[in-house]
């Protein structure tokens, strides 16, 4: 079976560091970005299965990133976030109803 690949995106490199390490211990292969505008350049060179991205990013925000990538792919798209994102999803879900959104608790 082809090892599926996971874009982690999010400003905080710990954290994406932290995520990546449990992935791949699961036996994912996994890519990192740390802004909106990097994880749309690794889309184009590599075959992604799975996004997981954060809203609050310098460059170019997780939402912005999510409407892009909605322009060309129908990835699955997770969203871990400490910003209050329940007044966003009715505006997330007009780019694709199959995705999924999680509120992280902090």
């Amino acid at each position: 079976m082809e090892q599926q690949t996971i874009l982690i995106v999010d400003d905080d490199r710990e954290i994406v560091r932290v995520i990546a390490k449990i992935l791949e211990l699961e036996g994912y292969r996994t890519l990192k970005a740390y802004d909106g505008l990097e994880a749309l350049d690794m889309l184009v060179s590599n075959v992604v299965h799975l996004i997981m991205i954060d809203i609050m990013m310098p460059k170019m925000n997780g939402l912005a990133a999510v409407m892009k990538i909605r322009e060309t792919n129908n990835i699955p798209i997770i969203i871990l976030s400490a910003f209050k994102i329940i007044p966003l999803i009715p505006r997330i879900f007009l780019y694709n109803t199959s995705s999924i959104y999680f509120q992280t608790m902090i």
